[in-house]
């Protein structure tokens, strides 16, 4: 024992050994467990994040969209755009069946007709599905600082909501369309044809989404887009006349500025040459071309392939009973061309 300035200690040196012995051995200890405390520190991130899948949230029950943003609210509103997008292109994958409709019609270009009804039916239909979409989980990344939002769509409820909506609409197009058939009056069949094909459309999108969420499976339907359309274009061309009359000063001219107006034209125009196969001469060709119109496109681009395989087929069939025969072509001016070069 020392006394005085200093220290005091009560270890003996077998004591300091064992000390020693166990600060080598717990050093490593204490690394090793603040390691693991550092990992347990950065959770793991779910399954959707990494993957598309939810395991909380089975495929055969629940359609999924998964969002991410710099901001909670943003990747929210991505996870419900994914589901939206899900619906948005089975609807245009069966608006195929519409250009028909379209065509009849004619308001301006087919294909932007399409895309404008495809946007509008789809959000008819995705909008009422999206009130029962919500954001089962959000996640953000500690070291991105990234967040990531799962929303999710129960497809029982949606199954049940989109067949009731169908069959309201089946019931509204078969009343159309048994008003439409049983009318004497032209004008009230016409409207409850059309009628019936813009309700079939909405039936069409409800019953895109439908398959949607049931696998593939969509409700039956006893008519379908074309087959309407096709109905009410006979209709119109063997039933309906449009004359139109005009009175007073520059009369004709008048009456054919409105025909011209409420009339679709198609023309058409056809350059043929007929060659000897030995030495690729000339012996005849044939030069045509004209006009046919109707009050919808489809019917006048008809008469026009129409007029012309007759012109041109007679025409034709002519110039080489000539060259056969040895006969004098009866018009020798060569023809000039129909159609205007390119």
């Amino acid at each position: 024992m020392k006394t005085g300035t200093g220290y005091f200690s009560a270890l003996t040196p077998p004591m300091r050994r064992n000390i020693a012995w166990w600060k080598s051995r717990l050093s490593p200890f204490l690394i090793f467990a603040f390691l693991l405390s550092a990992c347990a520190g950065t959770p793991k991130p779910p399954d959707w994040v990494i993957g598309t899948k939810a395991a909380g949230y089975p495929d055969e029950q629940f359609l999924i969209g998964i969002g991410q943003a710099d901001s909670r609210s943003a990747a929210e509103e991505r996870a419900y755009a994914a589901v939206s997008r899900i619906f948005t292109a089975e609807v245009t994958s069966q608006s195929q069946d519409w250009e028909s409709y379209l065509s009849l019609e004619k308001k301006g270009d087919v294909q932007v007709e399409r895309k404008l009804i495809v946007d509008m039916m789809t959000k008819v239909s995705t909008d009422k599905l999206l009130e029962n979409v919500k954001i089962a989980e959000t996640w953000q990344d500690a070291k991105t600082r990234l967040y990531s939002a799962l929303a999710v769509m129960d497809r029982g409820v949606a199954r049940m909501l989109l067949t009731s909506r169908i069959a309201e609409l089946d019931e509204a197009i078969a009343h159309d369309v048994n008003e439409a058939r049983s009318a004497r009056d032209k004008l009230t069949k016409i409207r409850g044809l059309r009628r019936a094909i813009r309700t079939h459309i909405a039936r069409d999108t409800y019953n895109s989404d439908l398959r949607v969420v049931s696998g593939g499976r969509g409700g039956p339907s006893a008519y379908t887009v074309p087959e309407l359309t096709r109905e009410m274009e006979t209709f119109l061309k063997e039933s309906l006349v449009v004359t139109v009359e005009v009175y007073g000063d520059q009369a004709h001219a008048v009456r054919q500025a409105i025909m011209e107006g409420l009339v679709r034209y198609v023309r058409w125009c056809a350059d043929f040459v007929v060659l000897s196969q030995g030495d690729q001469r000339v012996v005849g060709s044939v030069a045509r071309s004209g006009r046919e119109g109707h009050l919808n496109y489809p019917e006048a681009s008809h008469r026009a392939l129409k007029s012309l395989q007759q012109e041109v087929s007679s025409a034709l069939a002519k110039r080489l009973a000539e060259h056969i025969y040895g006969d004098p072509p009866s018009d020798s001016t060569p023809a000039p061309a129909a159609c205007p070069k390119s």
